[in-house]
This record gives C-alpha cells, structure tokens and sequence, in this order.
C-alpha cells in the first residue's frame, strides 16, 4: 500500500471538483451533576470570596477541575455557616463516581491552590 500527500494548492481545479470531504462529527451526551456542599455551623473563615474548585471522578474519567461559582441555592452568598450550596455540573457520562476532590486558589497575593 502507498500513499502519496500534496498540498491543495498543488491539485488541478479538475481534481478539487472530485475531492469527497468528509466530517466526522462525534456526539457525546452531556450528564448533568449536582454537588451540594454544606459549610459547617460554626465556621469562622470567610470562604464566600474563595474561588473553589470541585473535580469528579468516575471509573470512565474526570470532569476537570470546575469553578463552583453560581450556587442554585437561593443564597447572596455561597459558603455561608451552615448554609448547604448546591451547584450544577454538566460533563461527560463519567460512569460510576468514585472520588470527589475540593480545591481553592486562595485570593491573598502569592498564594497557592491546596484542599481545604
């Protein structure tokens, strides 16, 4: 078997009328997730200005590391004392979940990311 390759500039107008270009289009239905993180009664640090990260893991993958930032609750803000904040999440069909990993970037200058 040979294969040859040239570049398009390089095909006559005649052969361009006969090129087949073909797409592949692969569709992936999106699963949606809701987290629901309940922030202790008697919590005395202000995680409401924290930008914090949730990432799934499923025996099929991960979701990636996902800013929780709108909660679906109706709170002004998130992370309140014994307050419960739930988001949506929309990935990919990760299978069964197996491990839920909760990160932050703190907002103080020369900080890094770490679990809470």
């Amino acid at each position: 078997m040979s294969a040859s390759v040239r570049q398009y500039s390089s095909i006559s107008s005649e052969e361009r009328a006969n090129l087949s270009v073909w797409t592949l289009v692969i569709s992936v239905a999106a699963v949606q997730y809701r987290v629901d993180v309940t922030t202790g009664p008697e919590s005395t640090a202000n995680y409401s200005k924290l930008r914090i990260f949730v990432r799934l893991f499923g025996d099929r993958g991960d979701s990636g590391r996902r800013l929780l930032n709108r909660s679906t609750a109706d709170n002004e803000a998130r992370f309140q004392p014994g307050r419960t904040d739930s988001f949506q999440l929309e990935a990919v069909s990760l299978g069964d979940l197996v491990k839920l990993v909760i990160s932050h970037t703190n907002i103080a200058p020369g900080s890094s990311e770490r679990g809470l």
